[in-house]
Protein backbone atom coordinates (compact mmCIF):
# COMPACT_ATOMS: atom_id res chain seq x y z
CA UNK A 1 0.00 0.00 0.00
CA UNK A 2 1.36 3.43 -0.45
CA UNK A 3 1.54 6.72 1.05
CA UNK A 4 -1.07 9.73 -0.09
CA UNK A 5 0.09 11.91 -2.96
CA UNK A 6 -0.01 15.98 -2.29
CA UNK A 7 -0.11 17.95 -4.92
CA UNK A 8 -0.02 22.01 -3.64
CA UNK A 9 -1.11 24.87 -6.01
CA UNK A 10 2.57 25.63 -6.51
CA UNK A 11 3.42 21.80 -7.63
CA UNK A 12 5.13 20.73 -4.54
CA UNK A 13 4.36 17.47 -3.53
CA UNK A 14 5.62 17.44 0.20
CA UNK A 15 3.03 16.52 2.77
CA UNK A 16 3.72 20.39 4.20
CA UNK A 17 3.28 23.08 3.38
CA UNK A 18 4.62 26.78 4.63
CA UNK A 19 3.57 29.31 3.89
CA UNK A 20 5.05 33.28 4.08
CA UNK A 21 2.85 35.40 2.12
CA UNK A 22 -0.86 35.91 2.11
CA UNK A 23 -3.07 34.58 -0.42
CA UNK A 24 -5.40 31.36 -1.24
CA UNK A 25 -3.21 28.05 -1.13
CA UNK A 26 -5.07 24.48 -2.49
CA UNK A 27 -3.49 20.64 -2.10
CA UNK A 28 -5.24 18.06 -3.93
CA UNK A 29 -4.79 14.80 -2.07
CA UNK A 30 -4.64 11.36 -3.66
CA UNK A 31 -4.59 8.13 -1.68
CA UNK A 32 -3.16 4.76 -1.82
CA UNK A 33 -6.48 3.96 -3.80
CA UNK A 34 -6.38 6.48 -5.89
CA UNK A 35 -9.59 8.56 -4.35
CA UNK A 36 -8.71 12.84 -4.49
CA UNK A 37 -9.64 15.50 -2.36
CA UNK A 38 -9.26 19.11 -3.07
CA UNK A 39 -9.03 21.87 -0.29
CA UNK A 40 -8.59 25.05 -0.62
CA UNK A 41 -7.75 27.87 2.30
CA UNK A 42 -7.24 31.63 2.20
CA UNK A 43 -4.05 32.56 4.18
CA UNK A 44 -4.08 36.34 5.81
CA UNK A 45 -0.44 37.11 7.15
CA UNK A 46 -1.07 40.08 9.42
CA UNK A 47 2.33 41.83 9.93
CA UNK A 48 3.26 43.22 13.53
CA UNK A 49 2.95 46.95 14.01
CA UNK A 50 6.58 48.85 14.54
CA UNK A 51 5.23 50.90 17.61
CA UNK A 52 8.36 52.96 18.54
CA UNK A 53 7.39 56.04 21.31
CA UNK A 54 10.90 57.47 20.78
CA UNK A 55 13.47 57.78 24.13
CA UNK A 56 12.61 58.79 27.67
CA UNK A 57 11.77 62.41 28.35
CA UNK A 58 12.86 64.91 30.59
CA UNK A 59 10.44 68.20 30.80
CA UNK A 60 10.47 71.48 33.10
CA UNK A 61 7.97 71.85 35.24
CA UNK A 62 3.82 72.49 34.02
CA UNK A 63 5.07 71.22 30.88
CA UNK A 64 2.75 68.48 28.85
CA UNK A 65 3.97 65.89 26.11
CA UNK A 66 1.96 64.51 23.55
CA UNK A 67 2.71 60.49 22.94
CA UNK A 68 1.29 59.12 19.53
CA UNK A 69 1.41 55.66 18.41
CA UNK A 70 1.37 54.51 14.63
CA UNK A 71 -1.97 55.51 12.68
CA UNK A 72 -4.10 53.18 10.69
CA UNK A 73 -4.72 50.32 13.55
CA UNK A 74 -8.39 49.69 15.17
CA UNK A 75 -6.93 48.98 18.86
CA UNK A 76 -4.72 51.18 21.27
CA UNK A 77 -4.60 50.92 24.60
CA UNK A 78 -2.90 52.96 27.21
CA UNK A 79 -1.44 52.38 30.39
CA UNK A 80 -4.25 55.48 31.10
CA UNK A 81 -6.62 53.65 29.88
CA UNK A 82 -7.19 55.86 26.91
CA UNK A 83 -7.81 54.00 23.57
CA UNK A 84 -7.25 56.69 21.22
CA UNK A 85 -3.61 57.01 18.97
CA UNK A 86 -2.71 60.28 21.07
CA UNK A 87 -2.64 60.65 24.19
CA UNK A 88 -1.51 64.25 26.40
CA UNK A 89 0.34 63.64 30.13
CA UNK A 90 1.59 66.14 32.43
CA UNK A 91 3.06 63.94 35.06
CA UNK A 92 5.69 61.94 34.98
CA UNK A 93 5.43 58.41 34.51
CA UNK A 94 6.14 55.10 32.17
CA UNK A 95 3.39 55.00 29.74
CA UNK A 96 3.14 52.13 27.38
CA UNK A 97 0.42 51.19 24.34
CA UNK A 98 -0.92 48.56 23.14
CA UNK A 99 -1.51 48.97 19.20
CA UNK A 100 -3.75 46.05 17.84
CA UNK A 101 -4.25 44.75 14.07
CA UNK A 102 -7.33 43.91 12.45
CA UNK A 103 -6.24 40.36 12.91
CA UNK A 104 -5.42 40.85 16.51
CA UNK A 105 -1.87 40.93 16.63
CA UNK A 106 -0.63 43.23 19.07
CA UNK A 107 3.05 45.14 19.69
CA UNK A 108 3.59 47.60 22.74
CA UNK A 109 6.34 50.57 23.12
CA UNK A 110 7.08 52.17 26.57
CA UNK A 111 8.73 55.41 27.38
CA UNK A 112 9.33 56.91 30.55
CA UNK A 113 8.15 61.01 30.91
CA UNK A 114 9.61 63.09 33.79
CA UNK A 115 8.46 65.96 34.50
CA UNK A 116 11.05 68.18 36.64
CA UNK A 117 9.33 69.21 40.11
CA UNK A 118 8.70 72.85 40.50
CA UNK A 119 11.56 74.87 41.64
CA UNK A 120 10.50 76.63 44.75
CA UNK A 121 13.14 76.22 46.68
CA UNK A 122 17.13 76.76 47.14
CA UNK A 123 20.14 75.51 49.17
CA UNK A 124 22.03 78.20 50.73
CA UNK A 125 25.25 75.59 51.62
CA UNK A 126 25.00 73.82 48.38
CA UNK A 127 23.41 72.47 45.26
CA UNK A 128 20.32 70.09 46.34
CA UNK A 129 18.19 70.93 43.65
CA UNK A 130 17.80 73.39 40.00
CA UNK A 131 19.13 76.40 41.77
CA UNK A 132 22.51 76.78 43.35
CA UNK A 133 24.00 79.73 45.33
CA UNK A 134 27.80 81.14 44.56
CA UNK A 135 29.55 83.14 47.95
CA UNK A 136 26.25 83.82 48.97
CA UNK A 137 26.38 82.11 52.67
CA UNK A 138 27.42 84.82 55.44
CA UNK A 139 28.12 86.98 52.29
CA UNK A 140 27.01 90.23 50.58
CA UNK A 141 28.95 90.35 47.41
CA UNK A 142 27.13 88.45 44.61
CA UNK A 143 24.45 85.73 43.50
CA UNK A 144 24.28 83.82 41.13
CA UNK A 145 21.21 82.13 40.28
CA UNK A 146 20.83 78.87 38.59
CA UNK A 147 17.96 77.13 36.15
CA UNK A 148 18.74 73.63 34.43
CA UNK A 149 22.89 74.32 34.55
CA UNK A 150 22.22 77.48 32.92
CA UNK A 151 22.95 81.24 34.69
CA UNK A 152 19.17 83.18 35.14
CA UNK A 153 20.55 86.43 36.86
CA UNK A 154 24.21 88.06 38.55
CA UNK A 155 23.26 90.41 41.27
CA UNK A 156 26.26 92.50 42.66
CA UNK A 157 27.03 93.84 45.42
CA UNK A 158 24.07 93.19 47.53
CA UNK A 159 23.22 94.85 50.95
CA UNK A 160 24.01 93.15 54.07
CA UNK A 161 21.11 90.51 54.46
CA UNK A 162 18.82 91.69 51.68
CA UNK A 163 18.37 88.97 48.76
CA UNK A 164 16.59 90.00 45.16
CA UNK A 165 16.26 86.57 43.22
CA UNK A 166 13.91 86.61 39.88
CA UNK A 167 12.51 83.25 38.69
CA UNK A 168 10.52 83.41 35.50
CA UNK A 169 8.72 80.18 34.25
Amino acid sequence: MQDSLYIWGDGSTDSTFSVTASGIYSVVVTDAFGCSATDTVAIQIDLIPVVDLGVDTTLCFGSTYQLTAPAGYPGYLWTTGEVTETIVVNTTGIYDVVVTTPAGCTAVDTVQVTINPRADHFSWSGCDCLFSCYNCARSRYRICLFMYGQMVQLIQPLPLLSVVITVYW
